[in-house]
């Protein structure tokens, strides 16, 4: 997520990739650490082992309903 977790940068695009990386070169450590723990949180909440196995399984029942 754009300036959550990170910076997003234009697809196919160097010179945009470019100032990104230059943007998170100049970054202070706390700006840096803060990405971190917001990067650490997305992927304990959105994509843990649990969640994704009852969305799989939803999503299965969801098909099996619709068959």
């Amino acid at each position: 997520v754009h300036n959550y977790n990170g910076l997003l940068c234009k697809m196919k695009d160097a010179d945009d990739l470019a100032d990104k990386m230059k943007q998170i070169a100049g970054l202070d450590n706390e700006a840096l650490q803060q990405f971190g723990r917001n990067g650490r949180l997305k992927m304990e909440t959105e994509y843990d082992e649990s969640f994704v196995i009852k969305k799989y399984l939803h999503a299965l029942k969801q098909l099996k309903k619709a068959s």
